[in-house]
């Protein structure tokens, strides 16, 4: 089952398969709701972080990931989950495994623009999301797109939005639109 945001009157409630997490914004804390046996109402400190992030994609093929289709951690990412197509997402190092990264320009998909940091990649900064595709011509159609994305974390959000900041600086390739998006 794939997450689903669904828009409230001041929030967000947030489906992440037998788990809902509902937030009113600005997010300073999220209360769950399990149905999986936890407490309910267990509180969690999440934090947003509004930025740009470069977003190109990739796949399990050997031009994204120098694996070939008989190796056994072909398709496998870093957490060890096996790669899904408008799930799994390649971040760079500050952002934890497990985070949940939301996308406005893509919640049309059955996804709902909700993504699940589960991949690290080499070429992969703190101010970069690959998302995984499962057809080649699709990544690189996708090509290399700014969007606007919201970054739900349970960490210091100071210190992560200054390494985004510092990585965008550093190693965009489209100064151009460095330039446009942050005059």
């Amino acid at each position: 089952m794939y997450p689903r945001a669904c828009p409230l009157v001041c929030g967000w409630a947030l489906s992440f398969g037998s788990s809902w997490i509902r937030a009113q914004h600005p997010w300073d804390s999220a209360i769950v709701s399990c149905r999986n046996g936890s407490k309910e109402g267990t509180e969690i400190d999440f934090k947003e972080i509004w930025t740009t992030l470069e977003i190109t994609a990739y796949t399990a093929g050997y031009e994204s990931t120098q694996k070939l289709p008989d190796d056994p951690l072909y398709g496998i990412t870093y957490s060890g989950t096996k790669a899904q197509q408008w799930r799994t997402v390649a971040a760079g190092p500050a952002i934890p495994i497990g985070t949940r990264i939301f996308i406005p320009e893509l919640s049309g998909l059955p996804n709902g623009g909700i993504f699940i940091v589960e991949d690290r990649g080499g070429a992969i900064s703190n101010a970069h999301l690959d998302i995984y595709m499962d057809n080649l011509t699709a990544a690189l159609d996708w090509g290399r797109q700014h969007l606007d994305v919201l970054i739900w974390v349970a960490g210091d959000v100071n210190e992560i939005a200054a390494k985004i900041d510092y990585d965008r600086w550093q190693r965009w390739r489209d100064r151009k639109a460095l330039a446009r998006l942050f005059p």
